[in-house]
């Protein structure tokens, strides 16, 4: 808002963005349960949302100057790109609420950061949130609003409007990145396949995911155990998908753990008996109940550090330990994989 007026509506915003090759059918963007969001006009009508490649910038050649979203001169883009990116960012997006929510988060967060107890300081978080506390409010902003395309992380303009689903489709990235389909309320997208916790770290809000993986571990014993957190579902072990792995005479190596599925509730515990087994591991079982423990201990005492503070972050924080902890549940007997 500018001077009591709209500055640029969204009406004349889509307008511009179809000029420049988008397509947006049958779109419009409101307040929902979520927030802001984007809605169909029709939803008897499917909705198409694409974002052409010449609207696709790289988040390094993005910076902030005098407070406003700008893309940097020497990056290869058109003239009419970088006015409606530009004008866009800064009236829809960055200065449409973008900065101020990344800033609140960020506020939050730092409070959070010095109330967590010694015995709930696992890695991830602390790591997480040490290096969060200090981050510019530029880049927190640019880090929760982009995608991977290609070999690039990209700033996606419209489409970063549009609010996570974990049970919705993902993008479809292809030469361009897009959604279509038919929404009954509110137009959704999966942002990526993580839990809870991945949702919050990565964009800070508390979402309900069907799936836990566990927060970084290391078992030492006769051979050492890891388990890492780069979650990915990239190997295969019959005609299930679960995170890669690496065998040694030492070492096991877990890319990530999954620790319960709502969908699959015996998968968890059967990928990581399977595992272990064949790398003729002396009781698995134990091992993963072990991990199991540590990780639900964990989240108890950073629930309880949340229950002690008041305001937005800690609310957020609290309603995402509670999705991580139901997720965990999810987990239960074995299958044949």
């Amino acid at each position: 808002m500018k001077g009591g007026a709209v500055a640029y509506s969204w009406e004349e915003m889509i307008e511009q963005f179809r000029k420049l090759g988008g397509t947006a059918d049958n779109l419009i963007q409101r307040v929902g349960s979520r927030g802001r969001g984007i809605f169909p006009i029709d939803n008897t009508k499917p909705v198409r949302l694409r974002v052409p490649r010449n609207l696709l910038v790289p988040i390094e050649e993005i910076q902030f100057v005098d407070d406003q979203l700008r893309i940097q001169k020497s990056a290869a883009i058109g003239t009419a790109e970088r006015d409606f990116i530009e004008k866009y960012e800064n009236e829809f997006s960055w200065g449409g609420g973008g900065r101020s929510d990344c800033a609140v988060f960020l506020e939050g967060m730092k409070r959070f950061h010095l109330d967590i107890p010694h015995e709930s300081r696992s890695k991830s978080f602390v790591t997480w949130m040490a290096n969060g506390v200090d981050s510019p409010v530029g880049q927190r902003f640019l880090n929760s609003r982009s995608v991977k395309y290609g070999n690039k992380t990209v700033l996606m303009p419209v489409m970063e409007l549009v609010n996570h689903g974990p049970s919705a489709n993902g993008y479809d990235i292809g030469d361009d990145i897009s959604i279509k389909g038919e929404f009954a309320d509110e137009v959704l997208v999966r942002y990526s396949d993580q839990d809870s916790l991945g949702v919050f770290m990565s964009y800070g809000f508390a979402s309900p995911e069907p799936m836990a993986f566990s927060l970084p571990l290391n078992f030492k014993g006769t051979r050492e155990l890891v388990i890492e957190r780069k979650i990915n579902l990239d190997a295969k072990l019959g005609s299930f998908s679960v995170p890669t792995f690496t065998i040694t005479e030492s070492k096991v190596t877990l890319s990530s753990l999954v620790i319960g599925s709502s969908a699959a509730p015996r998968v968890p515990k059967s990928i990581f008996l399977t595992i272990l087994e064949s790398a003729g591991w002396q009781n698995p079982a134990e091992e993963f109940e072990r991990a199991c423990h540590q990780n639900r201990m964990i989240c108890l005492g950073l629930l309880e550090t949340a229950d002690a503070q008041e305001g937005h972050f800690a609310l957020t924080f609290r309603k995402m330990l509670y999705f991580q902890l139901k997720a965990m549940s999810h987990c239960f007997g074995t299958r044949t994989l």
